[in-house]
């Protein structure tokens, strides 16, 4: 991921020391702040404005009221040939064996074949398209782990997108596709060697016809 600049920041040397309390206070002043702007408020402005406040809170009722199961945003993927695990964010459940209702629900148990965002590994198709989402099946179970861990699978590629490419990578990626072409030119012309032969430079004979021989009787 490009332009985490704080995100990378707040992981090497952490938060600043007052950054949650600011939050905390921030967070309590806008109740207050919101009850003052809709006092104020008349007209057609004030009715998109109490609408809207409408939908937050049925959608926060909804967050409240809803299952306090355990939810997982990442999962422990090992990649097979790395031989190295990675962090990876979870986009979807694929096929979960136990049930088709829990492949609906998107409830994830052992065996369950799930779909991972892999861009930050950089795996890249052999068209320069960079791979972003691959299946993985979990290993364990999360339910009594309290996290996920899965396997690489070695499916087809899920999702490429074109993204733009370090100069490092394209460099190597230009360099790679200059050798292929290189190397399938040299094995043409080895099969093929009159084809590619030039012609050797030499002047073009202009024959005249000859008058033929008269007979003398």
């Amino acid at each position: 991921p490009q332009n985490e600049y704080i995100e990378l920041h707040r992981k090497r040397y952490g938060y600043r020391l007052d950054y949650h309390e600011k939050k905390r206070k921030k967070e309590g002043r806008e109740a207050h702040e919101r009850s003052k702007k809709a006092k104020k408020m008349i007209g057609l402005k004030a009715k998109l404005y109490h609408k809207q406040r409408h939908a937050e809170k049925i959608q926060m009722k909804k967050t409240v009221n809803s299952s306090l199961g355990l939810r997982f945003k990442k999962a422990h993927v090992t990649h097979p040939e790395l031989k190295a695990t990675f962090c990876l964010p979870i986009l979807g459940v694929k096929k979960n064996p136990s049930s088709p209702l829990y492949t609906t629900l998107g409830v994830i148990t052992k065996g369950t074949v799930i779909e991972v965002n892999v861009s930050e590994l950089g795996l890249v198709t052999q068209g320069g398209k960079v791979i972003w989402g691959k299946y993985a099946q979990v290993t364990n179970n999360p339910e009594n782990d309290g996290c996920i861990n899965a396997v690489l699978l070695a499916s087809p590629t899920l999702h490429c997108e074109p993204q733009p490419h370090t100069p490092a990578l394209t460099i190597f990626l230009q360099t790679q596709v200059r050798e292929m072409v290189r190397a399938s030119m040299e094995a043409t012309c080895v099969a093929e060697p009159e084809r590619f032969r030039r012609p050797s430079p030499t002047r073009h004979q202009v024959r005249f016809p000859q008058a033929e021989a008269s007979d003398p009787d």
